[in-house]
């Protein structure tokens, strides 16, 4: 479009020529001693977790080259379109600012989890011992609620965060992948290292009996203010301006090219998540496998009450593997996940939308890349505007109907 209207400028003025001849503040004391805890519960992360056999795993190198992704720009898209969904939901505040990814328990002991029902993109992904670990991605930092339960990073997960430009949230670190993490120059809040209080034990959550590690919340909405004060620049990366994903045109919707699938079963393990369509709503609600009720129960948000729900479902095959270089455990050689994040034409996934499934794969250059998706001749993939869920399993531990 540029090159056409400078080549219509240059031939104006030539016929008019003719014619012419890129912190810190002190916790309250009342914080302190949880925080404390927190910190414990950070630092001591590799013991603890363990035990509890939900951690995840890492990657092995970062990427030297950073690959330039091309905005998805629209021409007649509203000035507050958000770029997660290609919805127009952003605050004033909201616009061209950076989104916030959120680690997340996953387990059912630390459910009901509460504010995730508010994100944008959740991408859900296998961690050892065979549970899942959400990460929550809000593309409007000042609208943001409180999130629980916060838990720990591991290699893929800033990796893919880094992609979105987003600020990445969590609560303790595995020593193993410090190096790697650093590698990125991320923007990193780690509740293990909280100088604002901004990450909370819920009180209660502990009277109820839950585990201290399935307390902590993010105290989201105090957020923007302590960016602010840390003086972190909240701007959109020039490359990352443009929408995340290639949607649907405005006002319309897609239906994938491929089978009928109303419901996705995605049997990680120690834990299932399943997914059946709505046919009044178009959208896709989440249920998880509770083993105390041998059944799938609604995931449901404790605070709102809300079913978890999605326009877009996203699977992408990953084989089960251990990473090498990030033994946990030296005694008993434990090992963390492999997740392969780039993808490449070769990688199986699937599209699930309007009750339709189709065949894509995905690529993701580097660390610094969009994830793209592409249909089987190579076109990239346009999805449908609304709320994304994407997940990696093993394809045969997935079932479509």
């Amino acid at each position: 479009m540029k090159t056409k209207i400078l080549g219509l400028a240059l031939i104006l003025s030539m016929l008019l020529a003719a014619c012419s001849g890129g912190e810190e503040s002190s916790m309250p004391e009342a914080d302190q001693s949880a925080m404390a805890e927190v910190s414990a519960e950070a630092s001591n992360e590799e013991s603890t977790e363990s035990n509890v056999s939900e951690e995840t795993s890492e990657d092995e190198s970062a990427e030297s080259s950073i690959a330039e992704d091309e905005p998805s720009t629209e021409p007649d898209a509203p000035a507050n379109q958000n770029l997660l969904t290609g919805l127009a939901d952003l605050s004033e505040e909201g616009i061209g600012k950076r989104p916030v990814a959120i680690m997340v328990n996953n387990i059912p002991a630390a459910m009901p989890q509460y504010g995730i029902d508010k994100a944008d993109v959740v991408f859900e992904i296998p961690v050892e011992g065979y549970q899942t670990r959400l990460m929550c991605i809000f593309a409007d930092y000042t609208k943001i609620p409180q999130v629980c339960s916060v838990r720990s990073c591991r290699k893929y997960f800033p990796a893919i965060a880094l992609g979105f430009d987003a600020v990445y949230v969590n609560c303790g670190q595995n020593k193993a992948i410090n190096d790697y993490v650093n590698s990125l120059g991320i923007t990193q809040y780690d509740g293990g290292k909280d100088k604002n209080g901004i990450f909370v034990r819920d009180q209660e959550r502990l009277n109820a009996g839950y585990a201290v590690e399935h307390t902590l919340y993010f105290d989201a909405p105090r957020f923007p203010e302590i960016l602010e004060k840390d003086g972190v620049d909240m701007n959109l990366s020039e490359d990352k301006t443009g929408t995340a994903f290639k949607f649907a045109p405005m006002g319309e919707e897609i239906t994938p090219n491929g089978e009928a699938c109303v419901d996705v079963f995605v049997d990680f393990g120690s834990c299932e998540a399943g997914f059946k369509y709505n046919e009044e709503t178009k959208t896709y609600f989440k249920t998880y496998w509770d083993k105390n009720e041998n059944g799938l129960l609604p995931q449901c948000d404790g605070k709102s009450g809300k079913q978890f729900e999605f326009k877009n479902l996203i699977v992408l095959h990953n084989d089960y593997a251990l990473d090498d270089s990030a033994v946990y455990d030296p005694a008993r050689n434990r090992k963390h996940r492999l997740i392969d994040w780039k993808g490449g034409k070769d990688c199986e996934a699937y599209y699930i939308s309007n009750g339709v499934k189709q065949q894509i794969y995905w690529e993701k250059d580097s660390e610094q890349s969009y994830m793209k998706f592409f249909d089987m001749e190579g076109n990239e993939l346009a999805i449908n505007r609304g709320k994304t869920y994407i997940c990696f399993n093993e394809m045969d531990d997935v079932e479509f109907k």
